[in-house]
């Protein structure tokens, strides 16, 4: 039975990520960049005020207080037509064009009016001082974002300060979600005696949903193998996930379907809960068969599907970071397979402390909605006491 770290390396082996395309900024947010981007122009583009006050030349107020004329009135927006000479000064608003002559803006605050078309200066400002001089920020040329990064919102209204309003990223990828079972009934249905209603199918919309990719279609099928291998040929998506229907039950009929259909690339995965996972190709469609239950599937969904979406996506930061903390409580490990425990971890000023919870069967949904993180038990460890220091994966 394949490792998680092994499982994981299979996957990410065969994937590569998909082909860029061209979005303007707004509909390019949350994807990574399929190349460099060098500014075209600089940042400021001009020199211009970081104030609003007073634009002078800083050898003509050495001597406080200095009284000065007011040249001419500049907003933003509008280009100074008047050069400071000495004696002079112009009324300048935050991001006007610093006048010619001026090598300093002193703060309205530190300045008042004796007369009509004067100012006095109170304060002395040095060369330089209050201004944001052309280029300070960013040169032309110069490399602002590296391929693969993921664009956020700043990013987007950085490009577009540089006139940048498309870019080319790493198209998300496409997915089709199936459920299988013939027990199980729609969400808004009233169950009769041994059926359950399809929360798998809400859970991992929301996950997909929350991941920014797109769900190209979405369904329901009984466990019946002529219609599971329908349903999947039907697909038309870079991905195809599926829950159910991966185990050794009678009525378990996706690894059967996917390797009628396609190519089965692994069954199994040393891991607790999840260990009925498999991975496989149908033409130019990934495949990934999730377990059933609830917990399993949403936790192999976190551990080998979500980063196999980032870096299809062209992500480059896929993986979860372990953290550590300290066990409040001891735990025990009966599996030979790795094991994501769910629990909850408190951060405090000295460290990290966590508890598992009580709840771990793997159809237990509760104990998600309790936990925020998992810990993370290797194969050979059989017990942590209390007081244990523990890697976990906070969930996100």
């Amino acid at each position: 039975m394949m490792s998680v770290k092994a499982a994981l390396r299979e996957i990410l082996t065969n994937i590569k990520p998909l082909a860029p395309l061209r979005l303007p900024l707004l509909k390019s947010l949350g994807h990574a960049l399929a190349s460099d981007i060098a500014s075209p122009e600089p940042l400021p583009f001009f020199t211009n005020s970081a104030m609003d006050g007073y634009a002078v030349c800083s050898r003509d107020i050495s001597v406080l207080p200095r009284i000065l004329k007011m040249a001419e009135d500049i907003p933003a927006g509008k280009f100074p037509k008047k050069k400071i000479r000495s004696g002079t000064c112009a009324r300048i608003m935050t991001g006007a064009f610093l006048p010619q002559g001026a090598d300093a803006v002193v703060p309205l605050e530190q300045t008042d009016i004796p007369a009509q078309g004067y100012v006095r200066v109170r304060s002395t400002v040095r060369e330089g001082q209050y201004i944001r001089p052309k280029g300070q920020e960013i040169n032309s040329g110069d490399k602002i974002f590296s391929k693969g990064r993921v664009l956020k919102p700043a990013d987007l209204g950085l490009l577009a300060s540089l006139g940048i309003n498309a870019v080319r990223v790493i198209a998300k990828p496409s997915i089709s979600l199936i459920t299988s079972g013939s027990e199980i009934v729609g969400s808004s249905a009233t169950p009769r005696l041994g059926q359950i209603r399809n929360s798998n199918i809400i859970s991992m919309k929301a996950a997909l949903t929350a991941l920014g990719v797109s769900i190209r279609r979405a369904e329901h099928i009984k466990d019946n193998l002529r219609d599971i291998k329908s349903a999947l040929l039907k697909c038309d998506s870079d991905v195809i996930i599926t829950c159910g229907g991966v185990s050794v039950g009678g009525c378990d009929f996706v690894k059967q379907a996917l390797s009628e259909c396609g190519k089965l690339i692994f069954w199994k995965v040393a891991m607790k809960p999840g260990k009925p996972f498999l991975f496989g190709q149908i033409g130019w469609s990934w495949v990934f068969g999730l377990p059933g239950n609830p917990v399993s599937a949403l936790v192999t969904y976190e551990i080998l599907v979500k980063p196999t979406l980032l870096a299809l996506a062209g992500q480059k930061n896929i993986l979860p970071i372990p953290e550590e903390a300290v066990l409040t409580s001891p735990l025990k490990h009966a599996s030979n397979r790795q094991e994501y425990v769910r629990a909850r971890v408190h951060r405090t000023k000295r460290g990290s402390k966590i508890t598992p919870l009580p709840w771990q069967g793997s159809g237990m949904l509760r104990s998600l909605t309790e936990a925020n993180a998992w810990i993370v038990v290797p194969r050979k460890v059989r017990r942590y006491p209390a007081g244990s220091a523990v890697n976990f994966l906070p969930q996100r």
